[in-house]
């Protein structure tokens, strides 16, 4: 992905599911290998279904966040969001839209937190835009909302 905000980039995560039937599906009966092997395939269902698309409004850089924002994630998001806060990319403010977020951690909300700190420093914020009920519980809950300038506030 290029620096350039314009190309409506999209990163998407990349994950395989085999559903029950196939070689390697989770049976009744099977031991805990099998239990932490159908885990293992749940986070990679999540991960395959999460996208990060960016692109440039008339104000502002945005980012579209869907899908399950964990740890698996949030290099997708970090990736997305790097460009736009490093040093010397500008100081005004990047909106995130997280409406299509079905899921969040606080490993998840790393890259977030990280973009707000270096965007603060150029002069500039990280908006979180729209935040799913998901989303806002835990920014809630974990008192990271206070970092942020959420839109429209919760």
């Amino acid at each position: 992905m290029t620096g350039d905000s314009n190309d409506a980039a999209t990163l998407a995560g990349t994950g395989t599911l085999r559903r029950a039937g196939q070689p390697g599906a989770s049976q009744p009966g099977r031991s805990s290998d099998d239990t932490h092997e159908a885990s293992s395939r749940a986070d990679a269902q999540r991960a395959s279904h999460f996208t990060v698309s960016r692109s440039a409004t008339e104000s502002s850089p945005l980012v579209r966040v869907h899908g399950a924002l964990t740890g698996r994630t949030a290099p997708l998001l970090a990736a997305a969001l790097d460009p736009l806060t490093r040093l010397g990319a500008g100081s005004g403010d990047v909106r995130v839209i997280l409406t299509a977020v079905t899921e969040m951690t606080v490993a998840g909300a790393a890259p977030l937190l990280r973009a707000e700190r270096r965007l603060r420093h150029a002069g500039g914020r990280l908006v979180l835009s729209q935040p799913s009920p998901i989303a806002l519980a835990l920014l809630s809950t974990t008192k990271l909302a206070r970092h942020f300038r959420i839109d429209p506030p919760g």
